[in-house]
């Protein structure tokens, strides 16, 4: 993989609002122009989720309704998910392509289009994330189905899932938090390297089971691991 692809696997980390932190600052969400919101939602209603404590989002610009997948962890030593939905959109009719930025729409704005697509064939990206997704295979097949990006799948060695020990089971207990965290993982990843293979890499839990994860992730040979 050439120095430029390697350098916008940080830079897309950074800009899906994606990365895990112990001392999360406020998010900036970023304007969609072709993503609508709701008129009937004002900029100051950031919601949280009733049943998950700490997930209110603090207020940023724009006429959105905001929560966060993951609480706020009792143990401090523990990362959460810094993941943010949008609960503005729910209500509108679904669309044949989802509102946001597409693959391309990432691509060129770190100025990828030609070597996203050229690069990245035998290598393989790591993503390390606490707690098991149950779907994330088959909901990465879908946001690569839906953007016309080729299959990355067990079953044509593509995609790989793992437990920190770097064994196929016991996998962790899920977390719906966190399985939207990874799921948006595992999507950035096949929308700036769709050639690239893909190593998931879940930890039983969210402080020194991530640790473990990474090693885990190096020794299997993944070169560039997103955490």
């Amino acid at each position: 993989m050439t120095g430029p692809l390697n350098r916008a696997f940080a830079l897309a980390a950074i800009a899906t609002l994606a990365a895990c932190s112990a001392n999360a600052s406020s998010p900036i969400v970023p304007s969609t122009p072709s993503q609508p919101s709701s008129a009937s939602q004002p900029s100051s209603v950031l919601q949280g989720r009733a049943d998950i404590p700490g997930t209110a989002v603090p207020a940023v610009p724009g006429p959105w309704a905001l929560e966060r997948l993951c609480a706020r962890p009792a143990d401090p030593s523990e990362r959460r998910c810094e993941s943010i939905r949008r609960l503005d959109v729910a209500a509108l009719k679904k669309p044949a392509v989802p509102y946001g930025y597409s693959p391309a729409d990432l691509r060129a704005a770190y100025g990828l289009t030609a070597l996203s697509l050229s690069s990245g064939v035998g290598q393989t990206v790591a993503i390390v994330d606490a707690y098991d997704d149950p779907k994330a295979e088959s909901d990465l097949g879908v946001y690569r189905a839906t953007y016309g990006i080729p299959a990355c799948t067990t079953a044509n060695g593509c995609f790989r899932k793992v437990n920190q020990n770097g064994l196929a089971s016991p996998l962790p207990r899920k977390n719906a938090g966190w399985g939207g965290e990874e799921s948006l993982d595992l999507d950035m990843v096949s929308a700036i390297c769709p050639n690239c293979h893909i190593l998931f890499v879940e930890a039983s839990n969210a402080g020194s089971g991530l640790d473990a994860a990474v090693n885990t992730a190096a020794r299997l040979g993944a070169r560039y691991i997103s955490n």
